[in-house]
């Protein structure tokens, strides 16, 4: 239940203006550790967040096709 001093808004005036800008991963039913292989495209698991701006631990990797059909998911460096 809200506050009642909180404001409400629409989810149109709020949302990033860049599709996919914020996007869950479809992990669970779609991600399963027999698409992992020795390299490819990095997956960014939970344990691999730290408290700082680096990630930590080891990363698993995923094929190009694999990663094509996670395609919301998928965030590029600039």
């Amino acid at each position: 239940m809200a506050n009642e001093e909180w404001k409400t808004h629409p989810i149109d005036k709020i949302k990033a203006d860049t599709p996919n800008a914020i996007a869950i991963g479809p992990f669970g039913s779609r991600m399963k550790a027999e698409l992992y292989q020795p390299s490819g495209v990095p997956v960014i698991r939970g344990n691999n967040l730290s408290e700082s701006r680096r990630f930590k631990g080891d990363f698993v990797y995923i094929s190009e096709e694999t990663a094509g059909q996670l395609q919301t998911s998928i965030r590029i460096p600039k």
